[in-house]
């Protein structure tokens, strides 16, 4: 039988460099991005080092903030794109949601306390971390 492993590494959220690109199952957030804003640390970094980590297929789980100085979490997670070259993106004719980093993603709004949050989980696509050129191959091999 084989059963789960929780590791657990004591890292800023917004420096895992300890941590190899998609090495891990699942992240869990839990009012970091708060802690974060309160210690002048960039929270939109943790949210990139969470994707950067997570294995294809890999869940993002989260309660945090509805909104961050004005910005929506929301937001930035479902638009979080996983290219080198954001140029990419302004090419006519582009889908960019060939190069969201997340595309399954659940929400519900907690209301009922002092600040509005947001908890979730966000599915880490299977294309995520594919260049250009495997992208390309595999929407060949898919036709």
């Amino acid at each position: 039988r084989q059963a789960a492993k929780v590791v657990y590494v004591n890292q800023r959220a917004d420096d895992l460099s300890e941590t190899k690109d998609e090495s891990v199952d699942v992240v869990i957030s839990l009012q970091a991005v708060q802690t974060m804003v309160e210690n002048q640390l960039d929270w939109k970094q943790g949210v990139r080092e969470a994707a950067r980590v997570l294995k294809p297929g890999g869940r993002l789980l989260w309660v945090e903030p509805t909104e961050i100085n004005g910005e929506s979490f929301i937001d930035y997670v479902e638009s979080l794109v996983d290219v080198e070259d954001e140029s990419i993106l302004e090419q006519e004719g582009v889908d960019i949601e060939k190069y969201l980093v997340f595309d399954d993603i659940g929400y519900d709004d907690i209301d009922f306390i002092l600040q509005p949050h947001t908890a979730g989980v966000a599915v880490k696509s299977l294309d995520a971390g594919m260049t250009l050129e495997e992208r390309e191959q595999k929407i060949k091999l898919e036709e």
